[in-house]
């Protein structure tokens, strides 16, 4: 067994809700309360063998935490031998192991660790679980509780107070957002696969083609080959900006946008300045990397837990972000 420090990255939301004055710690503690078993709290996926749900929770410090997991009912883990002299590797695969109690045992797809505090929300992710996806649960999980219908949440990426302070007070004069023209989902079934296979297993999307598709006249799109661009490493730049002056109504609606473009995922974003210097990507979304236990390259999640909650006190403490 091998117990490390691994670096883990830290994301930062807010719980936003259509009704004023919801609470996302009292509303997701009172359903945890109401479905005390894990079938209960079960998500399962339409027209899918997937399910998602929050295996583990508790209160401690004035938080919530827990852990959130997704997995396929059924699947198999796809193996390889690692041998280097080789010349091919044949794949296997792995069913669960089957345990004593006779209950069934699954492969996990994603781990995604969170802590809640009225309506912040930290999160360390795994690339098959992400924010999104827990936005989807939470929602789910309240609605079936009771007492959510007319309201909806959404889990918007945070900026710093001293961020956004800046752009305010100097203004965006000019907004360069870089994009990866396509992207595609991974493969969750463990096989490499190439640039066309990953075209003819998934739909492609990306925020650079969104782009081009919108500028290109009625059609055109559909005989342009975007999928020959996973491996060709090409990207788009979108440019704002104002040449000489602008209005005051201008520079709210460019400052706006500066501070909108946190919630883009796929895209890196420059800020230049009215007033002189840069606001860059890692600066507008609220993140931070962590050192974290891990062993066998799994998170300890006490120490997890320990070190989010100690983040988020430093941060409201520094005022980084509002209380």
């Amino acid at each position: 067994m091998s117990q490390v420090n691994q670096k883990k990255k830290l994301w930062c939301k807010k719980a936003v809700f259509q009704n004023q004055g919801s609470d996302l710690q009292l509303l997701l503690t009172a359903a945890l309360a109401q479905f005390k078993k894990a079938g209960q709290r079960k998500e399962l996926i339409f027209g899918t063998n997937e399910a998602r749900l929050i295996s583990y929770f508790r209160e401690e410090k004035g938080a919530l935490y827990g852990i959130m997991l997704s997995y396929e009912k059924g699947r198999n883990q796809l193996i390889l031998p690692e041998d280097d002299e080789a010349e091919t590797l044949s794949v296997e695969q792995v069913a669960p192991p089957l345990a004593e109690d006779g209950k069934r045992r699954e492969f996990l797809d994603g781990v995604l660790y969170f802590l809640v505090h009225r309506n912040h929300v930290l999160t360390i992710q795994s690339s098959a679980l992400r924010s999104a996806q827990f936005e989807q649960h939470l929602a789910w999980l309240l609605e079936k509780a009771g007492g959510f219908k007319g309201n909806a949440l959404a889990l918007a990426d945070q900026i710093s107070s001293a961020t956004r302070e800046k752009i305010c007070k100097s203004h965006a004069k000019e907004i360069w957002i870089d994009a990866p023209l396509v992207s595609a989902q991974p493969d969750t079934s463990g096989m490499p696969v190439s640039a066309s296979q990953q075209a003819d297993t998934f739909a492609l999307s990306g925020v650079g083609m969104a782009w081009l598709k919108s500028v290109l006249p009625k059609g055109m799109s559909q005989h342009l080959k975007f999928e020959d661009a996973l491996d060709a490493n090409l990207e788009c730049t979108l440019r704002v900006r104002y040449n000489r002056s602008s209005t005051d109504k201008g520079h709210a609606l460019l400052d706006n946008l500066a501070l909108a473009l946190r919630h883009v995922d796929d895209a890196d974003t420059v800020i230049q300045l009215a007033g002189g210097g840069t606001v860059k990507g890692d600066e507008i979304k609220l993140t931070k990397d962590l050192s974290i236990q891990t062993l066998n390259g799994i998170i300890n999640p006490d120490d997890a837990f320990g070190k989010m909650h100690t983040w988020l006190a430093d941060s409201i403490r520094d005022k980084l972000i509002d209380p």
